[in-house]
């Protein structure tokens, strides 16, 4: 990179990479194996000479007399074929006259004047290049009459062009008298000196004795030049920077001075230099010789097999480049040069102190010179880990028994002893101890060497030393490290997970009582649920309840994160019938559901639907029950359904009834744990809980963790403890290793099915997702760059939370342009303008509507704009002359209930308006088969759950989903940007809108900008 005038930069790779790329092809062989040599099919012969600074000289030879002729109306017609006749004959008469050294057949040079054309560099690569692409006929001659000298110098040309596409060409500056030109050249290094080198030896005599090496190397030169030029006057116009203008015109470069010059022989020297490797290779000790390593310095060519530093096993240039780089890496490492000569070149002698130094500090800092640093291929650099070995205690057959049993497993009683793990190689204390001991990072561990971090195996060992609970002096002991213990199985795979290890935590093992027990999560009980509900199962749904059943039988909670539209509700009624057919649940008690308003009502439905012997009350409203009517309503009903808004007010009432299993509907509602909601439903008892959630996971892993701790409390420990083993290491570090384990411990505990999935549904349609982009009107375009100008002064003026504000407000107001202009000024304005959309996307939507409506089908439009909501309502009624009820969350219950069926009746609205939140969950909305998310909502969780409530069991025909954004605005980019996020081993989920306030001003401004096409 060169800092020029003005204080610009130039990267030339930027350049260079618009030339070619990739690997140089093989430009040393195959073409210089061919023949160069022709027998003439043709009475005359052009010959030809490069002359330097003046070009390629042509001239013309009777092969049968030895004449020369300088006009070519006297040449017989045919004399050549048509690509040389077409150069030719553009001058009659050959006026230049140049001395030229022939060779006749007995070896003897002959001076003679002949006359000549002269054509330019540019011309030349033209005919030549011509004469290459015609010598790829299988004829034997495809070009009779061309000489052995210019079918020399067309090859060159070919060796020139190849180089040229591999990228292997610099820029340099040289000066004519005052005047600095820019000009492209090849890089160099060994392989090109091995191109040239057999090219100047295949050259034919005749030009040996006209210019000879010197001729062609300018020939290669102007050439090079000449063919970069070609390929990047093909870049389209724009402003350049002057230096890359004067290598794609040839015209001087004003700028070009000595320190310019200079920089640039700097940068062409290295980027050479990349043909040429120092390689330093490690030796483990030999058996007579156990506490010294050897260090071999030595030179690899080409990529060839390495050679020693001495000046008679390498090329001068080589050598020259090796010692160059040996210089960087002592200068980068000192400590090289303190170890002992071997005596053998640049050779040395380390000892084992020296080698770990090496390897743990000097390493990166060599190979950050270039140099290859190479270990022994044996060696293994081994991640340090602790573990809980777990067996089963002395009531060993019991413990078995209980897991296949009828209860409880996770308190079963367990030995377990913390251990530390090499890699795979797991320590016993006496290894960890002496390892310890030594503080080396080179351990000779059993069968071989082993590269570890000598602080982090001691931060293991006083781990493990402070759990024993026997460690009460500074000095660490043997004994601290072999500490057996008791707990039970729920217990220890707490102790697993709550741990603050200062190391990974890799998991349990030893304990088939541990296995026992998952396995019998992953291989549930069977329950016959013939006759217990109005509905026959689908397959997956057999397995959920067997599932839940399971759980119920081991003492522990769920979370049923089936994909929305799998028929959860479906199951847990199910589950419900099936506790009453077997009686079950005490008198006193009965199930509680907790929801959100909006599915209330959907759950007393489908309950009166697949399990009308279920009793079922709604415990909301004003006028809902309290203290002694309260507890008469749960001993009377099998089911109370209460709402997320009411936990906390009638927290005290609920928390008197001891439930028989409490059911969390859309159980992402309590993924904040510090809300009065998410501490009221902690509060209450139930002997069973269960958590139902589309998405376990809208945001991030801790969410997960708040649900999981709502149905098994305290299993994945504390919030301090779980992000710092689990949830930065997987969020930020993206550590498949960490996501495997925390997948192994709750997926027990989780059962998430997928509709994409034909295992678990193949009965369910198709779904196209389409985003549509809409152009902006000119009235969109101007508003959208004057929210940008004004947004981004707010925001590069602001600091922390009124940054945040200020960005979040900036990503309100640009969606609101892009929607519809009336929206950004909610002044409630026409939709059209003259009869013109002032709104590209609006416009969009239009067309869509008008196919759906012809095509007898329904729509729903997601907004999550209320305001806009009602505005798009009125306009598709307006505009279509239907009906397009609007759902939003102000509704009353019972308002939205008749919306929704009279939207599923065959005669009922095509379209349905919906914000997103309020209609995106928990709604059966299948008469639709058109989704349109106007606006996007950036989760695509949120999104999908939306989607959701058309596609989804009882959809019988194929859903297309179009998400709608603005071309060349933030909502294309940010639609780019999630389009391609990767999820992280499907455990982390999209972070909303939230992320945009961490960016700089640099990279908003890039966010936000307007692009226009």
């Amino acid at each position: 990179m060169y800092v020029l005038r003005g204080g610009a930069t130039l990267c030339p790779r930027r350049v260079l990479s618009l030339i070619g790329h990739g690997a140089a092809e093989n430009v040393t062989g195959d073409w210089l194996d061919r023949s160069m040599t022709q027998p003439a099919a043709s009475s005359y012969e052009l010959r030809g000479r490069w002359i330097p600074d003046r070009g390629l000289m042509l001239w013309i030879r009777d092969v049968a007399g030895g004449e020369v002729v300088g006009r070519v109306e006297d040449l017989p017609d045919a004399a050549f074929p048509a690509l040389i006749t077409t150069l030719i004959s553009r001058v009659p008469v050959f006026r230049h006259s140049l001395p030229f050294t022939t060779v006749d057949s007995d070896g003897h040079p002959r001076s003679q004047t002949v006359p000549c054309l002269v054509i330019s560099a540019g011309a030349a690569l033209n005919f030549l290049t011509a004469c290459n692409e015609t010598a790829c006929n299988e004829e034997p001659d495809p070009i009779p009459g061309l000489g052995d000298d210019l079918r020399f110098l067309a090859h060159a040309v070919a060796g020139v062009n190849q180089w040229v596409r591999a990228g292997r060409v610099v820029p340099r500056l040289w000066r004519k008298g005052p005047t600095w030109y820019a000009q492209w050249q090849l890089l160099g290094g060994g392989a090109q000196r091995v191109w040239l080198t057999e090219l100047l030896h295949a050259m034919p005599p005749e030009l040996a004795h006209n210019g000879g090496f010197a001729a062609v190397e300018s020939f290669v030169e102007a050439m090079t030049a000449e063919t970069c030029r070609h390929k990047l006057r093909t870049m389209p116009h724009r402003p350049r920077h002057p230096f890359v203008e004067a290598l794609i015109t040839g015209e001087p470069f004003l700028e070009g001075n000595i320190g310019f010059s200079e920089r640039l022989r700097e940068w062409q020297n290295g980027a050479a230099d990349n043909d040429t490797e120092l390689v330093l290779r490690i030796h483990e000790p030999l058996p007579d010789t156990p506490d010294w390593w050897g260090l071999e310095v030595s030179v690899r060519v080409l990529g060839g097999a390495p050679e020693p530093l001495i000046p008679s096993a390498i090329d001068a240039a080589s050598y020259t480049t090796a010692t160059r780089l040996w210089g960087r890496a002592t200068d980068a490492y000192p400590a090289l040069l303190d170890s002992i000569p071997s005596g053998y070149g640049e050779d040395r002698l380390l000892t084992t102190t020296q080698v770990t130094d090496f390897v743990t500090r000097g390493v990166d800092l060599v190979r950050a010179q270039g140099v290859v640093v190479m270990l022994p291929r044996a060696w293994v650099s081994a991640p340090v880990s602790v573990r809980l070995h777990v067996t089963p205690g002395e009531d060993e057959q019991a413990a078995r028994s209980a897991v296949s049993g009828a209860k409880v497993g996770l308190d079963a009683i367990m030995d377990y002893q913390w251990q530390v793990a090499l890699g795979e190689t797991v320590l016993s204390p006496a290894e960890l101890f002496d390892i310890v001991q030594e503080q080396s990072g080179l351990v000779h561990l059993r069968d071989g060497w082993v590269q570890a971090d000598p602080l982090l195996l001691r931060r293991a060992a006083e781990f493990i030393a402070a759990k024993s609970g026997k460690r009460r002096k500074k000095a660490l002991r043997q004994a601290d490290l072999e500490s057996t213990q008791q707990g039970a199985a729920g217990d220890i795979l707490h102790e697993l997970v709550s741990s603050e290890a200062p190391v990974p935590v890799a998991g349990v093992a030893g304990s088939q009582m541990i296995d026992d027990l998952m396995a019998h999560c992953a291989q549930p009980v069977h329950v016959t649920t013939d006759g217990l509900v109005n509905a026959q199962l689908r397959p997956y749904q057999q397995r959920g309840v067997d599932w839940i059943a399971s759980l119920d039988m081991l003492g522990q909670g769920g979370i049923l994160a089936d994909d929305m539209g799998l028929g959860k509700t479906l199951q847990v009624l199910t589950v419900m019938a099936y506790d009453k057919a077997c009686g079950v649940v005490p008198a006193e008690s009965a199930v509680l559901v907790v929801c959100p308003m909006s599915l209330a009502a959907n759950w007393y439905h489908e309950a009166q639907k697949f399990a009308p012997q279920l009793s079922v009350a709604i415990h909301h409203g004003a006028d809902r029950q309290a203290g002694e009517e309260f507890r008469t309503l749960v001993a009377q009903h099998d089911v109370i359904i209460t709402t997320y808004n009411l936990l906390h007010r009638d927290r005290a009432e609920l928390e008197k009834i001891t439930w028989w299993r409490i059911v969390y509907d859309e159980a992402q509602h309590l993924k904040n744990v510090a809300t009065q909601q998410s501490r009221a439903a902690r509060a209450l008892s139930a002997t069973h809980r269960l958590a139902l959630t589309g998405t376990p996971m809208e945001n991030n892993l801790e969410e997960f963790r708040a649900i999981m701790d709502l149905v098994n409390p305290g299993y994945l420990g504390t919030q301090h403890g779980f992000r710092h083993h689990y949830a930065l290491p997987i969020e930020r570090d993206h550590d498949d290793t960490m996501a495997a384990q925390l997948r192994s411990l709750t997926s027990p505990f989780l059962l998430r099915r997928l509709k994409s999935d034909p295992a678990v549904i193949s009965d369910l349609p198709e779904k196209t997702e389409i985003v549509m982009r809409a152009t902006l009107t000119a009235e969109q375009a101007g508003l959208y760059q004057a929210v940008v100008d004004d947004m981004m002064e707010k925001i590069q003026q602001a600091k922390g939370l009124q940054r945040k504000g200020a960005v979040l407000a900036a990503l309100t107001k640009l969606k609101q342009v892009c929607n519809h202009p009336a929206h950004y000024f909610g002044d409630g304005s026409a939709v059209l303008r003259h009869g013109q959309h002032r709104s590209g996307k609006l416009a969009l939507l239009e067309e869509l509507l008008s196919t759906i409506l012809a095509e007898g089908e329904k729509a729903l439009i997601f907004t999550q704009y209320k305001e806009f909501g009602e505005y798009l309502s009125d306009y598709v009624r307006k505009r279509f002359g239907v009906p397009a009820p609007f759902l939003h969350g102000s509704l009353r219950r019972e308002e939205r209930d008749a919306m929704v069926d009279s939207f599923q009746s065959p005669d009922g609205p095509p379209i349905m308006v919906l914000s997103l939140k309020a209609g995106g969950t928990g709604l059966t909305l299948t008469a639709a088969n058109h989704v349109i998310h106007y606006d996007r909502w950036w989760n695509p969780a949120v999104e999908n759950q939306a989607t959701d409530r058309a596609y989804r069991i009882g959809q019988t025909k194929d859903v297309q989903v179009r998400k709608l954004v603005c071309d060349g605005t933030i909502e294309e980019r940010i639609d780019d940007i999630i389009s391609h996020k990767s999820t992280m081993s499907d455990l982390v989920v999209s972070t909303g809108e939230t992320w945009l306030t961490e960016l700089d001003d640099e990279q908003l401004q890039e966010l936000f900008r307007l692009e226009v096409t």
